[in-house]
């Protein structure tokens, strides 16, 4: 593999991790954006601009996922 692959598959494992605290913190309660920028920047050690980009990708997810269950696809 190699180094940017490697590069590559670490950022993605850092990007997962970074969406994963960012619902938790969701579902904690937190809401205001800039505390949730804080915290994930204090944490990863990331710029700005990629805790942004992993919030938008959150809020895309979330909004699939809300569209999925409002058209009645999907069971529970």
């Amino acid at each position: 593999m190699s180094t940017k692959q490697t590069q590559i598959k670490i950022k993605s494992q850092v990007k997962s991790q970074i969406k994963s605290t960012i619902m938790r913190l969701l579902e904690e309660g937190c809401s205001d954006k800039n505390k949730i920028y804080a915290i994930i920047q204090r944490d990863f050690d990331v710029p700005k601009s990629e805790v942004r980009l992993a919030c938008k990708e959150v809020k895309i997810d979330l909004m699939l996922k809300l569209k999925v269950l409002q058209s009645g696809v999907l069971e529970l």
